[in-house]
């Protein structure tokens, strides 16, 4: 693959997964923030953060959580329902 910095970056892709909400899915990779920042060409910048809960019904407290704890940082935190 090609980055966005024009780099060839080798992946190897171990999985495919069905999620079902095709606006999400048709774009999303699942990765380490090492590759996806080599992918991206960011250096040691991070865009956005998913968070997979083992009870995936607790998005939105969690989510509220975070955003608690972020206080006035400058990022948007959203939960899968919202998504859907």
């Amino acid at each position: 693959m090609i980055n966005a910095t024009h780099e060839e970056v080798e992946l190897e892709v171990i999985g495919v997964f069905r999620l079902g909400i095709h606006k999400v899915a048709d774009t999303m990779l699942i990765t380490n923030v090492t590759t996806a920042q080599k992918i991206l060409g960011m250096g040691d910048y991070v865009s956005m953060l998913g968070i997979n809960l083992a009870q995936p019904f607790l998005a939105e407290r969690t989510a509220k959580s975070i955003e608690e704890k972020l206080g006035k940082e400058d990022v948007l935190v959203f939960q899968w329902l919202q998504a859907a």
